[in-house]
């Protein structure tokens, strides 16, 4: 699954108040976490993030958040974070960057520098 549909899914879970037991919560991160891994190179050679969009970020992590998680894991939060970056300027709405600040503050994780 892609991180877009990984996260409606997600969202979706946490909407409807179902509840997410561990084993679940952990396979939904390890799967985003691979939707979020570099696949090939961008014009500069560097590795680049395909098929990742803000939106599906912003939901992602308002939805973790919503599953009463203390913190993330910092590999996780890393990856999240650089996937993050390197979606803002591809489109970023003043109520996506609240509902990730939000969200980061709530898991008590620093945003990136793009947003402070």
């Amino acid at each position: 699954m892609r991180l877009r549909e990984l996260s409606a899914v997600l969202g979706s879970v946490v909407r409807l108040g179902v509840p997410v037991d561990k084993p679940t919560t952990i396979r939904f991160m390890t799967a985003a976490d691979h939707a979020m891994r570099p696949r090939g190179s961008g014009d500069s050679g560097s590795e680049v993030v395909t098929g990742v969009s803000m939106h599906a970020l912003a939901e992602l992590i308002w939805a973790v958040a919503r599953l009463r998680m203390q913190s993330l894991r910092q590999d996780w939060a890393a990856r999240y974070l650089s996937a993050l970056s390197d979606a803002l300027p591809s489109g970023v709405t003043p109520q996506g960057v609240a509902l990730v600040l939000h969200s980061l503050a709530q898991l008590q994780c620093m945003p990136p520098p793009d947003l402070r």
